[in-house]
């Protein structure tokens, strides 16, 4: 005997009853990117802070443009508290938005498990994959350009915070 499930969600798509896509579902995607966008950032720039050699630092603190990185630098507990609580504020924000997009996106009344399973799967994949694993490994590989690069908005961020 066939499984009807892939059957019913198959005639679902087909007949448009699932997915019903508007304008106000592509800002909610473009609002999901850039914060995607914004975790990976916070997320390489833990990895790019904490893994700066000794060496590294010296050779930044002989540059007068490294200002903001060398404060940064110099008061770690502060600077891991303010990636820690803006990579969570960020976080808390891609899982309302994205949740309530593929609540409004697919809706499966009949199969309520199914339809939270789909959601959990796909949130989970897209934010450890582009918002922590692969700005990770960016930022271990290019830690000085990475940490020069978000030097500045983290000031900012820790004296918002702050």
């Amino acid at each position: 005997m066939e499984d009807p499930l892939p059957l019913f969600i198959f005639n679902k798509i087909i007949l448009s009853e699932i997915f019903s896509f508007d304008f106000h579902h592509i800002l909610i995607l473009i609002i999901l990117f850039v914060l995607i966008v914004f975790s990976a950032f916070v997320s390489g720039s833990e990895v790019a802070f904490f893994s700066l050699k000794s060496s590294d630092i010296q050779h930044l603190k002989n540059d007068d443009s490294n200002n903001d990185l060398i404060k940064l630098i110099e008061r770690p507990n502060l600077l891991l508290a303010t990636i820690l609580i803006l990579n969570n504020f960020i976080n808390v924000g891609i899982i309302i938005l994205s949740t309530y997009f593929a609540t409004t996106l697919i809706y499966l009344p009949e199969n309520l498990i199914l339809q939270f399973l789909i959601q959990v799967t796909v949130i989970t994949f897209f934010l450890v994959l582009f918002g922590e694993v692969i700005p990770k490994i960016y930022a271990r590989a290019n830690s000085k350009n990475f940490a020069k690069m978000v030097s500045k908005p983290f000031v900012l961020v820790q004296k918002l915070i702050y």
